[in-house]
This record gives structure tokens, C-alpha cells and sequence, in this order.
């Protein structure tokens, strides 16, 4: 179901150059991943719909950057990005919120990647 090279291409989007040595913690993490859909959906490897592929691939990427993260091997965490707050029109003024770096950036964006049983619910068949 999940390819390594479409993993490492959509690392790619996310600004990561994935190395060698990325190409086994992604297929783990692609093989956990493909087992966690379908313990909750109670369907075999087989029978993962194919309409969960870009779902599942998205989560993969969202948990192997989440570890790049965790081990500092990320570059740019240190940058800071100013929010706008407001902006005014007539006589032009624009206020700048609150400040946010990186690395929260970043990990927000990678939490609402994961699976959930909202996205699953729909595949999941019951057992009785």
C-alpha cells in the first residue's frame, strides 16, 4: 500500500532532504502505520482502501518528522515568524501579533496530519 518514494517525495514538500539511512525509518513507520489502520478497521493488509493512501502517507511523514524534531535534526528551528494581528486600511496600519517560531509552527501543522478515528471511521468494519 505505502511506497517509500512517494514518502520521501512528500518529505520533500515539508523542505527535508531525506538521507540513506531515512529510508529504513520510514518503511518501519509506513509498516506500523499500515498495522495500526488496520487493527482499528479490522481489515487485513489486503484490504486497505486506496482512498487512505494519501491519508496514510501524510501520517507517516507527520511521525517521522516528529522524531527529526524531537533530535534536533531539523533545520531552521530557531527562526521566528511574526503573525499579523490586525491591519487597518484607511492611513495603512498594520500590528503585528504574537511571534512564533519554527519549530511550533511545524509541530501543529504535523499534528493535524495524523490518523483519526474521524478519517478511519468511515473504513472501519465491526467484529462481532
Amino acid at each position: 500500500m505505502l511506497n517509500t518514494v512517494d514518502i520521501m517525495s512528500r518529505l520533500r514538500t515539508f523542505g527535508y532532504d531525506a538521507i540513506d539511512e531515512d529510508i529504513g525509518l520510514a518503511d518501519y513507520l509506513a509498516r506500523k502505520c499500515e498495522q495500526r489502520i488496520c487493527n482499528y478497521c479490522n481489515i487485513s493488509l489486503d484490504d486497505i482502501p486506496d482512498s487512505l493512501v494519501f491519508e496514510a502517507t501524510d501520517a507517516v511523514c507527520a511521525e517521522f518528522l516528529k522524531m527529526k524534531l524531537l533530535k534536533g535534526e531539523i533545520p531552521h528551528l530557531d527562526r521566528v515568524f511574526q503573525g499579523i494581528a490586525s491591519i487597518k486600511e484607511g492611513d495603512t496600519q498594520i500590528n503585528y501579533g504574537g511571534a512564533s517560531t519554527y519549530a511550533t509552527m511545524l509541530s501543529e501543522l504535523l499534528d493535524s496530519m495524523a490518523l483519526t478515528p474521524a478519517i478511519l471511521n468511515k473504513y472501519r468494519r465491526f467484529v462481532w
